[in-house]
Parts: C-alpha cells; structure tokens; sequence
C-alpha cells in the first residue's frame, strides 16, 4: 500500500497534466493544479519547489511511463520491419489510452525557460538518436540497404508525432495494428513502383 505522501505527489502530477495539457505551461497556475488535485496551493510546495520543477517531474515520469511500454532488450533481437510495427503499435495505443498526457510529452511547444527548453530538446535528441543507432545496426545486419540514418529517424520521428495528432488533437480513433502494418510496409518497401522510370530531371 502507498504511504498517504506518495499518493498526494501522484495526485499532484496527475492534476498537473491534465491542466497543462488544457492550458499549456504559461497559462496554467499552481492553483488550478491545486484545486484539480483537491488541496491546498501551498501543499503542492512540499513536493515540488516551483512549476519548472512540477512540469520537469511530471515530464520525466511521463517519459518514464511511455518507454515502459516497450521492451527494449525484445526490440532489440526483432528484425527492422517487427521493430518499426512494434515501435508504431505501442505508439499508438499509448497515445489513444493517456491522451492527456501524450498532448504533454508530444505537443508541448511553450519553452517555459532557457534551461527546461534545453532539458527537453536533450532528451527528445536521445530518443531519435536511439532510433538512428538501431537503423545503424539494422544496415550491419543487411536487413535494410544502407542510407543516411538521420534522415531515416527524423522520418519514424515525425511520423509518431503525426499520429499522435491524428489521435490527440483531431481525435481520430486509430486502428493501431492497421497503421503499424501499412507503415512498416512502406517503411521496407518504399513507395516507388517496381520497374517504373523515373523522371530524368525538372519540377512537377
């Protein structure tokens, strides 16, 4: 069981993205979060010094929570096309489950200062960097052609944060499997019809 402490920060955090999530970081107040968590404005400053320290804390649990849906040393052994459909499924039914919290970690755009802004860009440069080192290994492994692996995990980058716009601000119900499917597909084979001619130069 939970000591009462805990279960007051937990509370706090979970009020905490909900109204991020609904106002953004400069717009939101510790009294909004406070009274979302039932309690007192000064209460939430037992546990976190100031709302950098809040939204830092409910930002790296939140990170925390989303890569605990993967498992990374599993990931590791599947061929590039199981990674990518993996990686793409769990992506999505994360984003479906934890809305509120996903509008947090994936469309926050707001720099609440120099030093946070700088946190968060660090921690979002890992994280497509850990992709472009298991492209690199993937090119080793001659499961896919060798290419330029930035470009390759800017494109899967970009690609979840789309999805998780479809699922987060437009609301659309996406079919996780189906959208895992069809997108390690073109990942793998591309979009270029086999034996087509390509244009030998100009604009559209």
């Amino acid at each position: 069981m939970k000591k009462p402490k805990e279960g007051k920060r937990q509370r706090i955090i979970v009020a905490a993205i909900k109204i991020f999530s609904r106002n953004g970081y400069h717009n939101t107040k510790m009294e909004d979060i406070a009274a979302e968590a039932e309690i007192g404005k000064g209460t939430i400053y037992e546990y976190f010094s100031s709302k950098i320290n809040l939204f830092q804390s409910m930002f790296e649990g939140g990170l925390e929570y989303y890569h605990a849906k993967f498992d990374t040393d599993k990931m590791e052994m599947l061929p590039f096309n199981e990674y990518i459909q993996v990686l793409t499924e769990a992506h999505i039914k994360f984003c479906l489950a934890n809305k509120e919290l996903a509008r947090v970690l994936f469309l926050e755009k707001e720099a609440p200062d120099k030093e946070l802004l700088e946190w968060v860009i660090n921690i979002r440069s890992a994280k497509i960097e850990n992709v472009r080192k298991r492209i690199l290994k993937s090119i080793e492994r001659q499961e896919i052609r060798s290419l330029d692996s930035s470009i390759l995990s800017y494109i899967i980058q970009a690609t979840m944060i789309s999805f998780g716009i479809s699922i987060i601000v437009e609301d659309k119900n996406l079919d996780p499997e189906y959208y895992a499917e069809k997108y390690s597909d073109i990942i793998m084979n591309g979009i270029g019809r086999k034996g087509a001619e390509m244009p030998s130069g100009g604009g559209v």
